[in-house]
Formats: C-alpha cells, sequence, structure tokens
C-alpha cells in the first residue's frame, strides 16, 4: 500500500469516528441507527419537570397510544395513561355541573390499575375524592370543603402533633417521638404523616394549605437512614388564600406509599421502603394542559 492510499484511508476513518461522536449515534451493520433509549421518567428529580414530561408522553396521545401507554413498565407514565383515558370517557355535559361523584364503574378501571401498579388498594378517603367529578373539569378549580368533601375528610384519624425547637421538627404520635430536620420550604402551616413497618417509621412533614412539595424520611432507632423528596402536585400551580392539604401514609415490607388529596390535585408516590428510591409518582394536575 502506498503512502497516498494510508493518508486516504486514515482520513475517511477519522472523519467516520468524528461524525459518530457529532451526532450520537453510528449506522449498524445492517443500516440501521443505534439511538440511546431515553432515561426513565422516575429518575427526573425536579417536580415541575417530570409534570411536564408526563404531559409530553400523555395529553395528546391518541387513544390508540394511550391503550399502549397504560402497558408502559414505568407505573408512572402507566396511571398516567390510564387518568388522561378516563377523562376523555366522560360526556363534556357532566363537567357542567358541581359536586357531581362519578359511578363506580367509571372510576373502576383506574383504581384497578394502581393496585396492579403498586400492590395495594388505595385508602378509602383517596379513592372517594377521585371519583369527584371536579378533578375532571377542563380547568380544575380548587375543590371546595364542602359536606360532601368533609364528610370523607373528616373520618381521618387523629393527626401527629407538631413542635420546633428551632433546628429541628418534632413529631409525636401517642408514646412516640421522632426529630426529623427542619423543611422550610413546606411553609408555617404544617401537619405530618406517619408509616411503620416493623423497626421503621416513615414521617411525612408537610403543608396543610396547599399540596406543594416535601420530604419523607425513615427513622430506625431514632436516626434518619433515608429521605426522600415529595413531588406532590409538581409545582404546577401557585395556590392563594385558604386550600387544604391531606396525606396517608401506607406501608408494605417493600414499599411505602404516600396518598395525597390537595385543593386542585389528588396525587400518590411509592419509595422502595429499604433505599428511599422512587417507584411511581402520579398526579391528576399533570393531565391538566394548562397549569402554570
Amino acid at each position: 500500500m502506498n503512502l497516498t492510499k494510508t493518508i486516504i484511508i486514515v482520513f475517511t476513518a477519522c472523519l467516520f469516528f468524528n461524525g459518530c461522536h457529532e451526532f450520537g449515534h453510528c449506522q449498524s451493520s445492517h443500516g440501521e441507527s443505534e439511538k440511546q433509549e431515553p432515561a426513565p421518567v422516575i429518575s427526573i428529580d425536579k417536580p415541575y419537570e417530570f409534570g411536564k414530561r408526563i404531559l409530553a408522553i400523555t395529553g395528546d396521545a391518541s387513544d390508540e397510544e394511550l391503550a399502549q401507554l397504560v402497558d408502559n413498565a414505568e407505573p408512572s407514565i402507566a396511571l398516567a395513561a390510564e387518568w388522561e383515558r378516563l377523562i376523555r370517557s366522560i360526556p363534556s355535559q357532566s363537567l357542567e355541573f358541581k359536586y357531581v361523584v362519578l359511578k363506580e364503574s367509571a372510576t373502576k378501571p383506574f383504581l384497578d390499575l394502581v393496585k396492579q401498579k403498586i400492590g395495594i388498594n388505595p385508602p378509602y378517603k383517596w379513592r372517594k375524592i377521585v371519583q369527584l367529578a371536579e378533578w375532571y373539569a377542563p380547568v380544575p378549580n380548587q375543590l371546595p370543603v364542602d359536606f360532601n368533601v368533609r364528610a370523607i375528610l373528616d373520618t381521618k384519624p387523629v393527626q401527629p402533633s407538631i413542635t420546633h425547637d428551632g433546628r429541628q421538627t418534632v413529631v409525636q404520635q401517642g408514646d412516640n417521638t421522632w426529630l426529623i430536620p427542619e423543611d422550610k420550604g413546606v411553609g408555617v402551616a404544617k401537619r405530618a404523616a406517619v408509616g411503620i413497618q416493623d423497626k421503621t417509621a416513615y414521617v411525612a412533614v408537610y403543608s396543610g394549605s396547599a399540596p406543594n412539595p416535601y420530604h419523607l424520611y425513615a427513622l430506625e432507632e431514632g436516626t434518619v437512614v433515608w429521605s426522600s423528596r415529595v413531588f406532590a402536585e409538581c409545582n404546577r400551580l401557585n395556590y392563594n388564600g385558604i386550600c387544604f392539604h391531606f396525606v396517608e401514609i401506607v406501608t408494605t415490607q417493600n414499599q411505602v406509599i404516600l396518598f395525597g388529596l390537595g385543593g386542585a390535585a389528588a396525587y400518590l408516590e411509592a419509595f422502595d421502603a429499604k433505599t428511599g428510591d422512587p417507584i411511581c409518582r402520579f398526579s391528576t394536575l399533570n393531565l391538566w394542559k394548562n397549569a402554570n
């Protein structure tokens, strides 16, 4: 091989590899592009960005695409797709009246999918409020704490008490006391939710007036072993005036699940009980196209 041919071969090889680097993919031996798969949505660590991504996937999907997304391996996407299908199945005239309670048969496919994806039935209060037609309106209004809603929320158990020592939040329930870091982002109107599984206590302190993001802590013998951020309604609304926010924690051997109800959103989030890694995030507000 002479020098000229050698230079041409080396130059061509450099162009090929630089092209691969520049465009992020190469042609396989079969002529097909090898593209990198997008990161799972559950890996998104910013609430608002997570909500936008879910909306981008499901909000404008066709009915046929939604049917496929319901079988998606990511439970966050599957639940959002089933919720969107539910919204589209409700006659528009039903949304012109406030406080209409949907038939259980209407919400059954969605609630069944929740059980399938996280392994448990949602709590009674969460199931009942999900049935309120207010959630499905094109512009979801703040859900008033009227008689119907109070009748549901007033069945909640006595809330843990909360005090502050300047650096930490002190949460007490019965004879148990837990100290967790002060979360200034929650605001002044605070409530707490506690779930206990074996020797681990899962404690969340959240705003009682708006479903803004907050933290969940796992404690063993009084020591925080992990904490994770709960996205709640994903920062998709700016709340003003009086609102409400209520959270229940359900635990299993493998998961800790938070079921939240707020003025404009119902949400659930599941975490790995040992590590705190998020498994599923769902919020009804993520499917509202006009949020923010």
